[in-house]
């Protein structure tokens, strides 16, 4: 038993280890995609990522444009069984036993709002100056 609760815990360290891993190749290349529009114009931008969701005049004749989206990802609301030992007493006051069994463990649903908020700076002369993302999903 000990070997196998070893097993999974290095399993669950190294499948631990590639999900950061993939988020850090994730992040990296959405930085890399958004670095490589600025200079560009906003004609690039619109053929890159589509019409924005919002836009904010700036007083120097520039602008802010912003990409929003958001989802709600939900997950749990399974079950699993544990095995359990349960002392049973014998009622007429002799040696009682321990019983094998399951027990149902529940796992709770758990609902997360999803957001990006992507705003790009552009110039009065329609080029993209800089570029900030925030939100738990941007990449």
């Amino acid at each position: 038993m000990k070997r196998v609760i070893a097993i999974l815990a290095i399993l669950s360290l190294v499948l631990s280890g590639c999900g950061l891993q993939r988020i850090k190749e994730q992040k990296a290349r959405f930085t890399e995609v958004n670095n490589q529009l600025v200079g560009k114009t906003y004609d690039d931008l619109i053929k890159e990522k589509g019409v924005p969701t919002g836009e904010a005049k700036l007083s120097n004749g520039g602008r802010v444009v912003e990409y929003f989206n958001s989802s709600t990802e939900t997950s749990g609301g399974g079950s699993y069984s544990t095995p359990t030992t349960t002392y049973v007493p014998n009622p007429n006051g002799g040696a009682g036993a321990w019983v094998q069994g399951q027990q149902q463990q529940h796992i709770p649903v758990r609902s997360t709002n999803m957001v990006c908020k992507l705003n790009f700076v552009i110039s009065p002369q329609n080029i993209i100056e800089s570029w900030k993302a925030v939100g738990n999903k941007c990449y």
